[in-house]
């Protein structure tokens, strides 16, 4: 007899699929546009939530790359968010994607607690992957791209309600740019100080990497002068729009970073993609179930 889960898992991923093909046209709209979630900076838009409807053929080339490596990954969920706010303006489909309401977010981070997740740090992981720690049961990880305002005003209270760990990424020549809604150096300083919230770079200028021909300096400057700033290492990067190749890893690594998160859509942890991590999208007006299973099936 097949089973009421089998059953829950089709209609899963045909619903993610349908949700990622029409943001995936909604975004590809605004690519043509120049829309984006900042009101007067013309970032690429991304397409990640097309890439929820492959999650069964990313835990192929996972086990294929396991045999291939003969390492024994590990399987963690890194959840990715970038604003936690309401999008009024129903023509701003972009910005709809890239946000999470204040009380979508909260009701997804008091599922996590009532289920007993365990959230970790950028150290922690490092930790797993230099075999020094075991991965605790049902962990997972939080980040949040580009450093808003709204981290601090909407999700950093959330978080501390739940003692739950998280990770910033913050592009340093955004920072103190209210009129696009980002943070502020001293709101960093409060987060880095708080013990729950692990600050990381995200570049000075969130540009392409791929591209640019400042991609050193974007790398390694973001790095120290969030580094004398907050009077400690900062190990852990993020690329812009998710993009890199093999001089863009080689940069990060030799920058002095430990780990590299991309948003290639997946769960596998490993040494050998120690810079070029994946992540899990969580998007604006993801329908519960859809939250509730993802998470579920994507946790050991």
């Amino acid at each position: 007899m097949i089973s009421r889960r089998f059953y829950s898992t089709v209609i899963f991923l045909s619903v993610v699929a349908a949700s990622a093909a029409i943001f995936f046209l909604a975004q590809a709209a605004d690519r043509e546009s120049g829309f984006a979630l900042a009101p007067h900076r013309a970032f690429p838009a991304s397409s990640e939530p097309l890439s929820q409807a492959s999650q069964v053929p990313q835990v192929l080339t996972d086990i294929g790359e396991q045999a291939a490596t003969g390492e024994m990954a590990q399987s963690l969920p890194v959840l990715t968010y970038h604003s936690i706010r309401t999008v009024i303006d129903p023509g701003d489909s972009l910005g709809y994607g890239l946000s999470v309401s204040a009380e979508e977010f909260e009701k997804q981070m008091k599922f996590l607690n009532h289920q007993g997740y365990t959230t970790l740090t950028p150290d922690d992981l490092l930790a797993v992957l230099q075999k020094k720690e075991a991965l605790p049961q049902k962990s997972i990880m939080l980040t949040f791209d580009d450093g808003y305002e709204d981290f601090y005003t909407a999700a950093f209270p959330i978080l501390k309600k739940y003692k739950f760990k998280a990770t910033v990424f913050i592009v340093t020549g955004f920072l103190g740019d209210g009129q696009n809604r980002y943070m502020t150096w001293e709101e960093i300083r409060e987060l880095d100080q708080s013990g729950i919230i692990s600050i990381a770079s995200h570049t000075q200028s969130h540009s392409d990497l791929t591209k640019s021909k400042d991609a050193k300096k974007e790398i390694e400057d973001s790095k120290s002068e969030l580094e004398n700033f907050l009077g400690h290492p900062i190990i852990t990067f993020v690329y812009p729009y998710g993009l890199h190749d093999s001089a863009a890893v080689l940069l990060v690594s030799r920058a002095g970073y430990a780990l590299g998160f991309t948003t290639q859509e997946g769960t596998t942890m490993s040494r050998a993609r120690q810079f070029a991590l994946p992540r899990v999208r969580i998007w604006g007006g993801m329908p519960w179930y859809v939250f509730v299973e993802k998470v579920e099936m994507l946790t050991p």
